[in-house]
């Protein structure tokens, strides 16, 4: 001490191993700094060899060019009680404000990681850290995992064996928290299975409870807050590995995300409402060959994808888009029908099974109120059909139809062409050139087939308006017009005319009262109408019928 001054003095220091706690003790009673009470209180073990070379000025203070050069064995620390990081080796170089360790290893919710290098810069308020880090085969601790579902709980991840490369910049300010974080990785996921979510209804895809998947090779960014992903590998849905890729952004809690998958195979459950219509399709329909485009964006799913389908036994090509938003499925599809028949009972058709066709289909579901098909197209050779704004409701019954186009040969091969109209409320008009109303009228006549009617939810009105309707094979009567009542499934109400050639009449009336059905048919010609009855014979050469019954007496003489 010389004149209140001291001599400016260099102290340098080699320890043999030491308690790595001590060590941050004596660096504390040196140099104080908040930071290392908190490490202090931190280390549970570890020893530290080390050279020290420290500066101090005439006033004896601390300069801040001192040096530590060192190796760290065996550490653990431990944060909070439940986050532990143990098994810490390295080499270290400390400079003033800077800190550079090299060739460190740790362990860490059991997963082994390596670090080529990180360098710690102290700034004005913060300090800055910079490095690599990686790891080999390794599972993916249940700590880590409840992490990743708490922070994305979409993405639910089992038994997850993995490797990475991580380049990683952060900042920690003097509360200890860590500022604007950015990592960039490349990840392999050796294996892994992910929980399947509800997205898709069980009921038209069975997918495994857990998807696997293999052989991932992931690119992966998280700068401002915002996570970015790029992967491809394997993914099994059902029974076998298939390819897909992929690319994920998050941001807070939106999560948007895009996938192509390449199916080979997939297996879906038929429908009633398919197999209604498509009688002759399997249970099970399967798919082949299908390349597929998924958009997940806030719980929303679309799916887009184009292949084959076999509804018997040939594959047919299909493209089709689903899509959910809340409870309601949106879906649009375009598909050949080639080998398997289609079956429209209420307007006597039937698709010949060799008989090349297209269905086209758009519209959307939900569970409450049903089916909405705002549009079904089927074309094939000489036969149209087109259907808008058709509801059906959860019981397979027709709620409302907007517009029904016919144009197509029946299963006698006559040709029939007529549009169904709705015009307001359920009233509908039924009009156009041509309609073989053989079938339809032995239905009306026979009063115990009323039940194959049971397609309507409510009851409806229906104006008849046609130039030329077949009543056989052979008669024909023209400008039929009328009004029919259908009402719990039953005609209980009907009005119509027509007339045959050389202005002969046919009118046919229904009237219900007190549950009493009372037919009455007067036709010109008696053959096309009395053959239709067993027990009526020898009438078929009269020039006309007049018939009139109760529906008890139909009901039984219609048995005999």
């Amino acid at each position: 001490l010389i004149k209140n001054k001291y001599a400016a003095s260099q102290i340098e220091i080699s320890t043999k191993s030491v308690p790595l706690k001590n060590f941050v003790t004596f660096i504390r009673s040196i140099n104080n700094r908040p930071e290392l009470f908190f490490l202090e209180q931190s280390i549970k073990k570890g020893y530290l060899v080390a050279d020290l070379e420290f500066n101090f000025d005439e006033l004896g203070e601390l300069k801040n060019d001192y040096k530590i050069n060192g190796l760290l064995k065996d550490g653990k620390i431990s944060f909070f009680k439940k986050n532990e990081i143990k098994k810490i080796n390295f080499l270290f170089n400390i400079k003033g404000n800077s800190f550079n360790l090299r060739d460190i290893s740790f362990n860490t919710n059991n997963i082994n990681f390596l670090s080529e290098k990180l360098n710690i810069k102290k700034n004005k308020k913060t300090y800055l850290l910079e490095g690599t880090i990686k790891n080999k085969n390794s599972p993916l601790s249940e700590e880590l995992l409840q992490i990743i579902k708490f922070k994305y709980p979409q993405f639910e991840l089992l038994n997850t064996i993995f490797e990475s490369a991580n380049d990683f910049s952060f900042n920690i300010n003097k509360k200890l928290q860590v500022e604007n974080l950015a990592i960039n990785s490349n990840i392999i996921i050796d294996s892994s299975q992910f929980k399947k979510k509800d997205l898709i209804s069980k009921n038209l895809i069975k997918i495994n409870d857990l998807i696997d998947l293999k052989d991932h090779k992931i690119k992966a960014s998280y700068v401002d807050k915002q996570l970015k992903i790029e992967g491809k590998g394997q993914v099994k849905l059902q029974n076998k590995f298939e390819f897909i890729d992929y690319e994920l952004v998050n941001t807070g809690s939106d999560i948007n995300l895009v996938s192509n998958i390449q199916l080979s195979e997939l297996d879906i459950k038929n429908q009633e409402l398919i197999k209604e219509y498509l009688p002759k399709t399997k249970d099970i329909l399967n798919l082949k060959d299908h390349k597929i485009k998924l958009h997940y964006k806030d719980s929303n799913l679309l799916i887009k994808g184009l292949g084959k389908i076999s509804l018997e036994k040939e594959f047919n090509k299909i493209n089709y888009t689903l899509s959910k938003k809340d409870q309601k499925y949106n879906f649009e599809t375009d598909l050949e029908i080639n080998d398997t028949p289609i079956k429209i009972d209420f307007i006597n058709f039937e698709k010949n099974k060799n008989l090349n066709s297209q269905l086209q289909i758009n519209g959307n579901y939900i569970k409450k109120f049903g089916l909405d098909f705002k549009k079904i197209n089927f074309f094939s050779k000489n036969n149209r059909i087109i259907i808008n704004d058709l509801i059906i409701d959860e019981t397979n019954k027709i709620v409302k139809v907007d517009k029904i186009d016919l144009d197509y040969f029946d299963n006698s091969d006559k040709k029939n062409k007529f549009t169904i109209n709705r015009t307001k409320n359920n009233n509908y008009e039924v009009n156009g050139p041509l309609l073989n109303a053989d079938s339809l009228i032995t239905n009306l006549l026979k009063s115990k087939d009323d039940q194959q009617l049971d397609i309507f939810k409510e009851n409806i009105n229906i104006t008849l308006n046609f130039y030329e309707v077949y009543l056989d094979n052979d008669n024909v009567v023209k400008n039929l017009n009328g009004k029919l009542r259908i009402a719990d499934n039953k005609v209980d109400q009907a009005n119509i005319n027509a007339s045959f050639d050389n202005n002969e009449n046919f009118t046919f009336t229904i009237n219900t009262k007190n549950d009493e059905k009372i037919t009455t048919l007067f036709s010109s010609k008696a053959k096309p109408l009395v053959k239709r009855y067993k027990f009526i014979k020898g009438f078929e050469a009269v020039s006309y019928t007049h018939l009139r019954a109760h529906e008890t007496l139909m009901n039984l003489v219609c048995r005999l």
